[in-house]
């Protein structure tokens, strides 16, 4: 069903197959399947009727009305001349065409005769002149015609037709010519205002000599010797054709009169292209000239008065009935019953919508992707025909990108990044933008990308607190508050989300900034992507004298989430206290809202998570000597290799200030503390041998000291997070980026922690435990190592900044709308896998929608190197044991009294700003 529903549509939409330079003029044959295949049909029906009106009507009955105008009507670039010539062409061959073209034929049901037309050079009306005449321009592309058929023609039969054709062009130029000179010449003069008034009484037949003009012109240019005998059978008609008539700013009412004056006439179609809204001004310019001095009424009134006489004009000179409209591209691709494809040029078979194409164009051009999903019209999308056939032309003279590893790849990208930024950074910013925005935007550019976010930042929140002058104090604490935050990928995202939301800004200029990033990061990240393929997994540490993994590094700065995330995830049931009281409705609204909201710097000295006993023996039994190094280093990448899960949760914080410590000491240590004696250097030293007056001791206490022994051997080894750090939940996306450098610092931070009294080249040891690690195939750091060189290290394409931000934002909505407000602690683990599904969903529809229009190998399939990263699947596999270590770890992260609840005012700010 759903089939033969898409091959409908496809059977019924109208098809771009080619694009071209300037006008276009379609053939007859290609009406069926046209994009103005509807208005094609239109104009028949139209022209059809106005013919068999003619014909029918009396004499009489004709001069007093003739509808043979014919309007193309519609906004600028939507094709009106294209079509008004095109139509006009197939109108100059219906008489040698047959029925086989239905709606697109123009004939007489009720009798054997042909209609037949004849034409004109088209007229520009925006190229005359202040003192240039429109039928003074029709006579003169006529005459021409007929001085070309004259030399062509020798005919001894039509030599009285021809002269007298001549005399009527002479007689009806000079009466025309008297009626725009008498109004020059001096009225008061007797001589020359009789002399006017005789040309005026000649001329007042012009319409008249004009219409018989048309008759003797159609005879005399229809003729054939071999169709003299048969010149019956056609029904003959002239056809004007009059473009860009609003163009004309001056003379735009005055052509427009000559039109309803002159033109209107028996055998004469005339062909008009219109702007509906500039021709308007072009009425208004005219009767404002002649009213505007009148005092009887106000200002307003007047305009009013102007804009009534101006729409009452174009009733009557461009007739609604006679009116063809111009579809807009913008609204017939939103319309079911009007879909609009345009044909592959790779594959002819394949046609997609407008969207479709423009997005595939992107891919295939700059490997830039954009959010499918949205349902307003994306900012690429041109609003007109000219506008998306000059965006198809200026793409199709990019050259095809080729093999992704190869070189000529990245001369074509840089080569394509540089052509659309061009047309981004000069049309877009010059053409659409306003001139604030425009201003900005290219200030903007001129910075460098990896600092670019901060400027956008800070510009954004000056303008932004401009608004509230009246409440300073309120400002100034949000400005603090803000600033703990700083700058990151995700504060810059948020800012350009508020930019589109508030009235210092036009929206056109978020999506000038998206368009930036995507362009330049995605360039960037592919080139990136390309040198990590050429290194091995044991020399990734050399990505840090690599210039694309620093500028991407550098743009993210340690979050790519920032303080938006903390509206991804309910508040925790113990965040949330008794300090508002405002009112029920208040309470009740932030029982709903209230989030876990974090300072910049956490202090983690309550941050803990417990080790197993394994691991627990192998930091107890390791003994640092310089002559057992090889040992040391064995027994450490064993540690590290069961710390994983460990590892992994590090990867929710944002920086690298963090140290890593252990609260438990030995056994012996431990007891040491609690009873007065010394134990000795065997740790295994028989308890019968403590002190009995020790034990009594202890037996106070209700703890014996095998009793200890036994408490302390059996509790996990603890360790504990010191210093300051960031906790956000979507760390994990830039932390993966870096991978290699967190594993190093875990590894330093365990070298540290346990007083491992290494040589001062720590990393040289640290790259010999990683070569060690990597050996394994099957483990979880070897697997990380090998998907960052496939994947380029990006779980979620940030660089895709068009999907990310769109993303974001609609999953910060969807936990607003449809999930739990509050949650308890056994549920954070729960909230992770949520959200990790939810990023796979999103991703996958992204795939799906791209992969409709070209085949997508894995490596370009977002959802694929998502599911196949080992840290997503690791966490998805995770044990009843790591899940409960997760909540614990989490919970003590934002679990903290200067963390619970913010200042009232600032969660009001906070409130109107998500």
């Amino acid at each position: 069903m759903e089939d033969e529903q898409k091959k409908k549509e496809y059977l019924e939409a109208a098809v771009i197959s080619k694009f071209y330079h300037g006008e276009v003029c379609e053939n007859r044959n290609c009406f069926g399947k046209s994009f103005f295949r509807r208005v094609y049909k239109r104009c028949y029906m139209i022209i059809q009727k106005q013919i068999e009106l003619q014909l029918e009507k009396g004499e009489s009955e004709y001069k007093e009305t003739n509808d043979n105008v014919i309007i193309f009507m519609g906004q600028r670039g939507t094709g009106k001349s294209s079509v008004m010539r095109s139509f006009m062409k197939s109108l100059l061959e219906n008489s040698s065409v047959n029925d086989e073209y239905g709606d697109f034929i123009v004939k007489l049901p009720k009798s054997n005769k042909k209609i037949r037309f004849i034409g004109i050079d088209s007229i520009d009306a925006s190229l005359l002149e202040e003192q240039e005449d429109i039928f003074e321009a029709i006579l003169a592309k006529m005459f021409n015609e007929f001085l070309k058929d004259n030399e062509n023609i020798n005919s001894e039969s039509l030599t009285y037709e021809k002269r007298e054709l001549y005399h009527m062009f002479s007689s009806i130029y000079k009466k025309h010519l008297n009626i725009k000179q008498r109004n020059m010449e001096d009225i008061y003069s007797s001589e020359a205002a009789i002399a006017n008034l005789r040309d005026l009484a000649r001329s007042v037949d012009i319409k008249q000599e004009f219409e018989q003009l048309i008759e003797k012109y159609i005879q005399v240019k229809s003729y054939r010797e071999y169709e003299y005998s048969e010149r019956d059978r056609y029904e003959t008609f002239l056809v004007v054709s009059i473009d860009d008539i609003d163009m004309n700013v001056e003379s735009g009412f005055e052509i427009l009169e000559k039109i309803q004056r002159y033109l209107k006439v028996k055998r004469l179609i005339v062909l008009i292209a219109v702007n509906h809204e500039q021709i308007k001004l072009c009425c208004q310019k005219h009767f404002q000239s002649i009213i505007s001095n009148s005092r009887e009424r106000n200002i307003d009134d007047l305009n009013r008065y102007i804009n009534h006489l101006s729409d009452q004009y174009m009733e009557k000179a461009l007739p609604s009935y006679s009116r063809v409209y111009l579809p807009s591209v913008k609204k017939m691709d939103y319309d079911k019953n009007h879909t609009v494809r345009i044909e592959d040029n790779h594959n002819p078979k394949k046609v997609y919508s407008i969207k479709q194409n423009i997005f595939l164009e992107a891919w295939r051009k700059t490997k830039v992707r954009y959010d499918t999903e949205g349902k307003k019209r994306h900012f690429l999308e041109p609003e007109s025909l000219r506008a998306l056939n000059n965006w198809k032309i200026y793409r199709m003279y990019m050259p095809e990108l080729g093999n992704e590893a190869s070189e000529e790849f990245f001369e074509n990208l840089d080569f394509n990044h540089r052509r659309a930024m061009d047309d981004l950074l000069f049309r877009y910013a010059d053409e659409v933008l306003q001139s604030t925005e425009s201003k900005m935007f290219i200030a903007l550019s001129e910075e460098h990308i990896a600092t670019r976010g901060r400027k956008i930042v800070t510009e954004f929140l000056y303008n932004y607190y401009n608004q509230y002058e009246n409440n300073e104090e309120k400002i100034n604490y949000s400005k603090g508050d803000y600033s703990k935050f700083g700058y990151s990928y995700g504060e810059l995202l948020r800012s350009i989300y508020w930019i589109g939301r508030t009235h210092v800004y036009d929206k056109k200029l978020v999506y000038a900034i998206l368009e930036m990033y995507s362009l330049t990061l995605t360039k960037i990240f592919y080139r990136y992507k390309c040198e990590c393929n050429f290194e091995k997994i044991t020399e990734l540490k050399d990505q840090k004298d690599n210039s694309n993994y620093k500028i991407l590094k550098e743009i993210m700065n340690e979050s790519v989430g920032g303080s938006w995330s903390k509206f991804l995830i309910p508040c925790l049931d113990k965040n949330i206290v008794e300090i508002i009281q405002i009112s029920p409705i208040v309470n009740y609204y932030f029982s709903g809202c209230a989030k876990n909201v974090l300072d910049k710097e956490i202090d983690l000295s309550k941050v803990r998570f417990s080790i197993s006993k394994e691991t627990e023996e192998l930091i107890y039994n390791l003994k640092i000597k310089n002559d057992n190094l090889k040992n040391s280093k064995k027994i450490l990448t064993q540690i590290v290799e069961n710390m994983e899960w460990e590892f992994l949760l590090t990867l929710f914080l944002s920086n690298g200030e963090w140290k890593l410590r252990s609260n438990k000491k030995k056994i012996k240590q431990k007891i040491e503390e609690k009873m007065p004696f010394k134990v000795e250097q065997n740790e295994n030293q028989d308890i019968d041998t403590i002190p009995e007056g020790i034990i009594e001791q202890m037996n106070n206490s209700n703890v014996t000291p095998k009793e200890l022994i036994e408490q302390e051997e059996n509790k996990n080894e603890e360790l504990y997070l010191i210093g300051k750090s960031d906790y956000n939940i979507m760390n994990f996306i830039n932390n993966i980026f870096e991978f290699d450098e967190k594993l190093r610092y875990f590894i330093n931070q365990l070298i540290e922690m346990m007083g491992l009294n290494y040589p001062k080249d720590i990393n040289k040891i640290i790259d010999e435990i990683i070569n060690e690690i990597v050996k394994k195939k099957k483990s979880f750091y070897t697997q990380m190592y090998e998907w960052s060189i496939n994947s380029g290290g990006m779980v979620v394409p940030i660089y895709a900044i068009d999907i990310y931000y769109n993303m974001f934002k609609r999953l910060i909505r969807d936990q607003r709308l449809f999930h739990q407000n509050v949650i308890k602690t056994n549920e954070l683990f729960e909230i992770l896998i949520v959200l990790l599904n939810e990023i796979q969903e999103a991703l996958e529809k992204n795939d799906k929608a791209y992969e409709e229009l070209e085949f997508l190998d894995e490596n370009n399939q977002f959802s694929y190197i998502f599911r196949t990263c080992p840290f997503v699947k690791r966490v998805r596999n995770a044990s009843q044991e790591e899940k409960e270590k997760y909540e614990n770890y989490i919970e003590s992260l934002i679990v903290k009294e200067e963390n619970k609840v913010r200042d009232f005012e600032q969660q009001m700010l906070d409130l109107m700003l998500v």
